[in-house]
């Protein structure tokens, strides 16, 4: 091999080697972490910046987050399983409640109404945006107050 040709191929080994390892990294989120994250990024990082006027309206960007959090919340529940009680993702900050699987029925109420509130949300118009998203963060903290708990 030439010796200009081996930087390149220790480089492509060594972005190899990360993105293996970031794969790996990934299989160890519980399906509730993973669900959880892109309502957050869809809610809190998307919906609510536009809504607050702290980044500009975004009409393609706030049906797909609308889109994405009508997705996410139909599939709440399922995201719960029996066998992931007790168990957490790594480098995450909160973890389920047992209230989860202990309440199970007052959990699935709480996810019916994030779904409620997002299937009657629109994000047509900022002023759309702005009168929906009150009732989806609210349905989001008020499953949150309950069923989530910041790992010590």
């Amino acid at each position: 091999m030439k010796d200009f040709q081996m930087p390149r191929v220790l480089l492509a080994m060594a972005a190899s080697s990360v993105c293996f390892v970031s794969a790996i990294a990934q299989t160890d989120l519980l399906p509730s972490t993973v669900l959880m994250r892109e309502q957050s990024q869809a809610l809190y990082r998307d919906l609510n910046t536009m809504a607050k006027g702290e980044a500009p309206y975004d009409k393609a960007k706030a049906e797909a987050a609308l889109a994405k959090l009508k997705d996410t919340s139909s599939r709440i529940v399922a995201a719960f399983p029996e066998s992931s009680k007790g168990k957490t993702s790594p480098n995450g900050r909160y973890s389920a409640s047992p209230k989860v699987w202990d309440n199970k029925d007052d959990f699935a109420m709480r996810a019916a109404n994030m779904a409620k509130a997002v299937n009657g949300a629109k994000a047509g118009t900022l002023d759309e945006l702005k009168s929906s998203y009150p009732a989806m963060n609210d349905a989001c903290n008020a499953c949150h107050e309950t069923f989530r708990q910041r790992k010590s």
